[in-house]
């Protein structure tokens, strides 16, 4: 009989903590702040990973992505973003300085392309110096992305027929006075 084991890291769970809007303009840019709560774990490794839901890619677009600096420097090479047209990954250990208090993560700079309703879903894992997983709680945030262009047309079509009245009204009057009407 074969009895195995999986070894368990008896921690509390860490904390992502997303900020960000709930609603946008369609056009509009927009930042997501992501830092990390180690709620007293000490993190030698970390993997977050933001992304849309599949079919709901093109409802925006990431600019730009910065991750921080002061970590970057520490794992040197075991350090990396991905950034896609819609997702993110940031990547790193840091064998000599594990990180025991709240940091920031990254910034992500992002352009709203569709309206609509958009969940953006914030994955993660962590590992201490053993290489043991530490839970991360996942982080769901609903964006609402509105579509203001058709009042922008409604104002325009206004005062475009705002004006082709008054002409046609100038006009009329021209007319009247001219053929004695």
């Amino acid at each position: 009989m074969c009895i195995l084991s999986t070894p368990i890291v008896l921690a509390n769970n860490i904390h992502l903590n997303v900020d960000m809007p709930s609603k946008v303009n369609e056009g509009d840019n927009f930042t997501i702040n992501v830092n990390v709560n180690p709620m007293a774990n000490n993190i030698t490794g970390f993997e977050c990973a933001m992304k849309p839901p599949f079919g709901k890619e093109n409802y925006i677009k990431i600019i730009n992505v910065k991750g921080n600096e002061k970590i970057k420097k520490e794992a040197g090479k075991f350090y990396s973003i991905d950034k896609k047209n819609s997702s993110v990954s940031i990547k790193f250990i840091s064998f000599n300085k594990p990180l025991n208090s709240d940091f920031h993560l990254m910034t992500i700079k992002a352009v709203a392309l569709k309206s609509g309703n958009l969940s953006l879903t914030f994955e993660a894992v962590a590992s201490d110096k053993n290489g043991e997983k530490i839970p991360v709680d996942e982080k769901t945030i609903n964006l609402l992305i509105i579509n203001n262009s058709n009042n922008g047309n409604d104002i325009q079509s206004s005062s475009n027929r705002n004006f082709l009245s008054s002409l046609i009204n100038a006009l009329t009057n021209f007319l009247k006075s001219i053929l004695g009407g």
